[in-house]
């Protein structure tokens, strides 16, 4: 075998080597790419779990209204009640449970004061509602783990920071 046929063969098994090579590269980045792709779905999914269990509690901490009248006296005026419905459906008690009362987006009339809720207990608070300006009730309460959270009967659950503290 001649010099020239010997550079020849390695020349070529040196060019299948290298086309190899490129190819193996591209399956790699193609592996990694969908690798990278699995981790981010469980990363998310961890990350919408670790929510999920944040709010365990707060989402069983139920909170309704009822609207109705009566009169004070018989053939009396009516008067409009707004009857404010708490339940801890949850296993665990919540602290510094506190309701109010809002008409848009400011307090009207007194804040109640509730204390703790151990679970499956359940109360309401009746609010006369004499001008008829229609107020909503916001319970605010703090879960057994700390977070601090803010309900309303539209169902609308958000992390806040109390402004009734129990001590």
């Amino acid at each position: 075998m001649t010099l020239l046929a010997a550079t020849q063969i390695t020349a070529v098994a040196t060019i299948v080597l290298a086309a190899g090579a490129v190819v193996s590269a591209i399956f790699a980045f193609l592996a990694f790419r969908k690798q990278s792709i699995e981790v981010k779905a469980l990363l998310e999914e961890r990350r919408t779990e670790a929510t999920e269990r944040h709010r365990e509690q707060a989402v069983r901490i139920l909170l309704w209204e009822e609207r109705t009248s009566r009169s004070h006296e018989p053939g009396g005026e009516p008067i409009h009640v707004i009857l404010a419905h708490i339940r801890n459906a949850s296993n665990h008690p919540i602290y510094d449970v506190t309701l109010y009362w809002y008409h848009n987006g400011k307090i009207a009339g007194n804040a109640y004061v509730l204390g703790h809720f151990i679970p499956g207990q359940e109360t309401v608070v009746e609010h006369e509602d004499l001008d008829n300006i229609g107020p909503h009730a916001v319970l605010e309460f703090r879960d057994i783990n700390g977070a601090e959270w803010q309900a309303r009967p539209n169902g609308t659950l958000k992390e806040v920071r109390l402004a009734v503290h129990s001590g």
